[in-house]
């Protein structure tokens, strides 16, 4: 009985741990994907404003 009762509650506690990781890596990844985002849009931004600089001094010599 009181066997019983503990491996249910195991149960419940890896189910929970398990419910638990998967929040954590979800947020860890949602975290990742904003900050690659965050990185791609910077370096996009980035390029676009040094393009045209590079082409003119091209464009002069």
């Amino acid at each position: 009985m009181w066997i019983d009762r503990h491996k249910q509650n195991v149960n419940k506690m890896s189910r929970m741990k398990g419910t638990y990781h998967l929040s954590c890596i979800y947020v860890f990844m949602h975290h990742f994907l904003c900050k690659i985002r965050l990185t791609l849009i910077i370096h996009s931004y980035y390029l676009i404003l040094h393009l045209p600089s590079t082409s003119n001094t091209s464009s002069k010599s």
